[in-house]
């Protein structure tokens, strides 16, 4: 492709300097303008400031005090407004955006790949210098290894410091010609195909998979935990990508702490844990990319007002974090606001969208999810989801002991106050699930405080202290379910998983009232370690407080699927295959509901397009708008 690179200067203006603030006789204006000869295209950008060229070939045409062979060195140059385009390149550093850089809405500082460029920041270093190491086995080779990326308050060597997390804790990374290379702990474990890391010996052992000599391949080992951390406000990068780093789980390869961030067209992958970590607010995340990380595509921690647009996620936790503590796609901590549209969530080892703890008022529109292994949307101990007029096919089919009511396309587990509207559940091993537990959570506000008037969701569990915030009870209440297409998931369509010892999803007429020591326990629970083990539950529940309404839906069965099953599998239940039934029995719900069939164009292509007459469509229960790698609609 041929690129042109003009960069216009305002008439009568001084030429520009390299300084900043006193050093700059004026603060110019700038029109960097791109055009694509090849292909007939151009792209403006304006910047009220300098910009910077980071190239590892100097350039011609661009003054030598305005290129660098860094990132780095170029983000330390740059002030508010500048923009810095990057050439093709792997660059081997840390780049950190420092805090208090003075930028503005106005005058963000803009980090971008040049127009085709091709930029990977990187945690990897190559390594060239090894050593034959015979009397540790034939084809065992070292390299110095200087690297011990045990933090300060850690106590072993990898985190969580349990025995499940001993390996896939761990954080070094090595790559021969780019596939990642297994990891064990000893020397006399060292089998073909893998490297130990000794920070005892401060060498790195590696024995090829073919035996070949290491000099004769291309080594890369993670030295740092970090590729970016951006730490200032009203950073703007695009088009990077982020590849392998020896990141610590929750830490993110990417790290943003500051506001109002903007990251476009931005590739993560093969960190050790998390691609990125988000706990800045108000930022946004549009067309990236969050594939094959170690533990989570993305996290984000009290990050409210964040947007993830046009996003893709796939096949994460490639070393097998626990997927209990977390592991995924994704995880979503204390934040409010948070805004998910038009994503893709497929193929995680784990649950494809994660909120867990304390979430308020979050927003899923128009994704899809498919095929993760766990569910494709969880919402945990949080508050006030509206999910509207996604897609959800193929998830939860992974075999798993304990994941009950939270295998389905979405569970809803002890989340009150959400809305789920328009969706469509295919192929799922459960469609809608509740998922019901003694639970508590922390939350962002206090009563006071807190725009949250219903007196249901501050009912005190455990009081604040030096240590934690207080905690309140939480548990599903005050849903609505309605206008939703169910069809052909595998185990039920819907199932409320009420683990509860009030009986409290049946009205007081359908309770059994079995004695607490005569009732059965499930056999495993991924939760188990969470649920509340201490203070005095809230009193009085029944299926009439819990206000559930599920109206004006459309379900469609095959063979042995259920429609709605009510109730634990190993508590007394029931299922239903009207909805009058449930309607009649369950104080309401699925009212206005239908069963038929969905004679859908071709469900494995995701054309999910029905005949213009077909009921869902006449009654509203169908997603509105696109949904990424879906057709959806009416047949001609």
């Amino acid at each position: 492709m041929r690129l042109l690179r003009v960069i216009f200067q305002r008439e009568n203006l001084e030429p520009l300097n390299t300084g900043h603030a006193g050093n700059m006789t004026q603060k110019l204006s700038l029109l960097l303008l791109v055009i694509l000869g090849s292909v007939g295209l151009g792209e403006v950008i304006t910047a009220d400031g300098l910009v910077w060229t980071v190239t590892q070939t100097p350039v011609n045409g661009v003054p030598v005090d305005r290129q660098f062979d860094t990132i780095g060195k170029a983000v330390a140059a740059a002030g508010p407004g500048d923009t810095i385009v990057v050439d093709s390149g792997v660059y081997r550093e840390q780049v950190v955006f420092p805090k208090n850089n003075g930028t503005t809405a106005e005058t963000p500082i803009r980090l971008m790949a040049a127009p085709g460029a091709r930029v990977t920041v990187t945690g990897t270093d190559r390594l060239t210098d090894w050593q034959p190491e015979p009397e540790s086995g034939d084809d065992v080779y070292s390299h110095a290894w200087p690297h011990n990326f045990q933090e300060g308050w850690m106590t072993l060597p990898h985190y969580p410091e349990d025995d499940w997390h001993r390996l896939a804790g761990r954080q070094e990374q090595v790559f021969a010609d780019n596939h990642p290379v297994r990891q064990v702990l000893s020397l006399d474990k060292l089998e073909y195909g893998a490297f130990y890391a000794s920070v005892e010996d401060g060498r790195l052992y590696y024995r090829d998979w073919n035996g070949r000599n290491p000099r004769n391949v291309a080594m890369e080992a993670a030295v740092r935990s970090h590729a970016m951390l951006i730490e200032g406000d009203h950073i703007h990068v695009r088009g990077i990508v982020f590849s392998k780093a020896a990141t610590r789980a929750l830490a993110g390869m990417v790290r943003v702490t500051g506001d109002h961030v903007l990251m476009e067209d931005c590739v993560f992958q093969f960190a050790n844990s998390g691609g990125m970590r988000t706990q800045g607010k108000n930022g946004v995340f549009r067309r990236c990319s969050f594939t094959d990380n170690g533990q989570f595509g993305f996290e984000a921690n009290h990050a409210n007002g964040t947007r993830f647009e046009e996003c893709f996620t796939a096949r994460n936790n490639t070393k097998g974090f626990a997927r209990d503590w977390g592991a995924g796609g994704n995880k979503i901590v204390l934040s409010e606001n948070i805004d998910i549209e038009r994503c893709v969530f497929r193929d995680n080892r784990g649950t494809g969208l994660w909120f867990d703890i304390g979430n308020e008022k979050c927003r899923v529109r128009n994704c899809l999810f498919l095929d993760n292994e766990d569910a494709g949307l969880f919402y945990e101990i949080s508050y006030s989801l509206t999910a509207t007029d996604n897609v959800f096919v193929g998830n939860g089919w992974c075999l798993r002991h304990g994941n009950w009511g939270a295998n389905g396309g979405l569970s809803l587990s002890s989340s009150p106050g959400c809305l789920v509207e328009r969706n469509l559940f295919v192929g799922n091993r459960e469609g809608f699930q509740y998922r019901e537990q003694a639970r508590t959570t922390p939350r962002l506000a206090t009563p006071e405080t807190s725009d949250d008037k219903n007196p249901l969701n501050w009912l005190p569990a455990k009081e604040a202290s030096k240590a934690n915030k207080a905690e309140y009870w939480v548990w599903n209440h005050s849903q609505v379910f309605r206008n939703n297409l169910l069809a052909y998931n595998g185990d039920a369509q819907t199932w409320g998983w009420f683990s509860a010892d009030d009986e409290r999803e049946w009205p007081p007429a359908l309770m059994k009232k079995v004695p607490l020591n005569e009732r059965n326990r499930p056999i495993a629970d991924i939760a188990a370690d969470y649920v509340a083990q201490d203070g005095v539950e809230p009193k009085g529940r029944s299926l009439e407080t819990l206000a559930l309404k599920h109206e004006n839906n459309f379900y469609a069965v095959l063979g042995n699927q259920k429609l709605l099953v009510w109730g634990c599998a190993w508590d007394p239940h029931k299922v239903y295959s009207d909805p009058s039934e449930v309607a009649e029995e369950l104080l309401g719900l699925e009212t206005g509901s239908q069963v038929g069939t969905a004679e859908f164009a071709d469900i494995p292509t995701l054309d999910f397009r029905l005949p213009a007459d077909h009921p869902a469509l006449q009654m509203g229960a169908y997603p509105h708008g696109n949904v990424p790698g879906v057709k959806l609609g009416k047949l001609p």
